[in-house]
């Protein structure tokens, strides 16, 4: 997942009458690489720009200026594809921006706690019924089938970008709480 994002309050939106779609400007900022233009995160403060917009991108230095249209809102940020203009020497446009999205849309497990049970999950309760749960709060209740609830966690999990971590990666996050146990325990004591 890339740290870089466009500044929350960027976009200038270009008023023009007869514009069906609204098309905006910014300059990209040196430290900003072309590549990060089409991960999703990199929009994460724009989550409510309109689909078909287009977006004028133009690096401070020069190495690009491009366009670029808004395809959907998706979990973390917004999907955006190539349109035109000048990408740096020797890029293909189409080609990292597809990369850019395929990166931004993997699936990350979801945090596990440290008795190694995910932070998101089901559970059945007499007086609540089905309900799902994150971390403390509860999410939904009072739903009647356990595939109710199991089709109600995958949504939930789709909208956030996550997925149920795998055997491995439960048995991975084991062994790295024992030996911060172990860590902590074989410390001297100050």
């Amino acid at each position: 997942m890339t740290e870089k994002a466009l500044r929350a309050g960027g976009l200038t939106r270009q008023e023009q009458a007869d514009q069906v779609y609204p098309v905006y400007f910014e300059w990209i900022e040196e430290h900003v690489d072309y590549a990060d233009l089409f991960h999703p995160a990199f929009w994460r403060h724009h989550t409510r720009l309109k689909p078909l917009s287009m977006i004028r991108l133009r690096h401070v230095r020069g190495h690009f200026d491009v366009f670029v249209t808004v395809k959907t809102a998706i979990a973390g940020g917004v999907a955006v594809e190539f349109h035109s203009g000048r990408p740096p020497a020797g890029i293909d446009p189409y080609k990292v921006a597809a990369e850019g999205l395929a990166d931004g849309l993997k699936l990350r497990p979801v945090p596990l706690r440290d008795d190694g049970k995910p932070s998101i999950y089901i559970q059945f309760l007499p007086k609540t019924k089905w309900r799902l749960v994150a971390g403390n709060a509860e999410i939904k209740r009072d739903m009647n089938t356990e595939e109710e609830a199991k089709t109600e966690l995958a949504i939930y999990l789709n909208q956030l970008g996550l997925r149920i971590p795998t055997d491995e990666e439960r048995l991975e996050h084991a062994v790295a709480v024992n030996d911060a146990r172990a860590a902590r325990e074989l410390a001297p004591a100050k």
